[in-house]
């Protein structure tokens, strides 16, 4: 393990992107992959990263914005990054931790998934790059033909159809075996098409890592634009009762698969109060 972190902190050492450059990366390619890197359920690959110290306590952060928010470091995986990657580079681009800084004790056995409320999903759709031609590629004779309305009560010939981009009479039903328009979208609440993905949510991989540096090694006000403004540490099963309701089953069984391997050397009472009945501690 110690020779994993060693050829770790050299690859990072060595690499010529620093933090800002980093941060500028993640907010513009990482967008594109953002959109891109989901998969066929509507899921996107997300690492959840809880950082322990020897007492058992666990790193507890604030989100920025004011609104009290609090969570564990997290991030997206990038299309073509591993796990194990992006887990590092989150740790990093968060709370300012290099490879060194840290042990990897221990990480979940699978994904974890949850869906994030309604009002929270992008509202695009993830489709497949397989069009075989672009709106703005079509020709002018499509286009034309697209601005056409069939007359009010009319009914297509059989076996026509529609023209490129024609929209059907109100209270019109489609003909049996007719095909949308291609670059239509599907009315809101309609399920998409085959080779599309709504994205609904996160999948996570956890994982538990043992703080190896100072206190004074974290930080959260070391990018142009932190996630963070505050941390700290609190008892092992405290986060239960503080995450956002979406997020507390997943909370709930990561911790659960995560807490027998916890490495304490320096036990502080309440560090590790088992939850109540209704996952919720008291001890901060």
């Amino acid at each position: 393990m110690a020779g994993f972190r060693q050829a770790r902190s050299l690859a990072f050492a060595a690499s010529p992107i620093n933090a800002e450059q980093s941060r500028h990366r993640c907010g513009t390619i990482g967008a594109m992959d953002r959109s891109e890197n989901i998969d066929r359920h509507g899921f996107r690959p997300n690492v959840c990263i809880v950082i322990q110290n020897d007492a058992g306590q666990v790193l507890w952060a604030r989100r920025v914005g004011g609104r009290d928010a609090w969570q564990f470091p997290q991030g997206g995986i990038h299309a073509g990054e591993s796990v194990e990657d992006a887990m590092y580079r989150e740790l990093f681009e968060e709370v300012a931790l290099k490879p060194e800084a840290v042990e990897v004790v221990a990480s979940t056995s699978g994904w974890l998934r949850y869906r994030l409320p309604r009002y929270m999903r992008r509202r695009n759709v993830h489709r497949a790059p397989d069009r075989r031609r672009r709106d703005d590629e079509r020709s002018p004779s499509a286009s034309a033909a697209g601005s056409a309305r069939p007359a009010e009560g009319s009914r297509p010939a059989e076996g026509s159809r529609p023209a490129e981009g024609s929209r059907p009479a109100e209270g019109s039903r489609p003909a049996e075996g007719s095909r949308p328009a291609e670059g239509s979208r599907p009315a809101e609440g309609s399920r998409p098409a085959e080779g599309s993905v709504r994205f609904l949510g996160q999948k996570q991989k956890w994982f538990l890592l043992r703080l190896l540096a100072g206190d004074d090694a974290v930080r959260t006000d070391h990018t142009p634009k932190p996630e963070f403004d505050h941390w700290r540490w609190v008892s092992y099963w405290y986060p239960l009762a503080q995450v956002v309701s979406f997020k507390r089953d997943v909370y709930r069984r990561a911790l659960a698969e995560l807490a027998p391997m916890l490495r304490v050397t320096q036990p502080v009472e309440g560090a590790l109060a088992a939850p109540a009945a209704d996952g919720s501690s008291g001890h901060a």
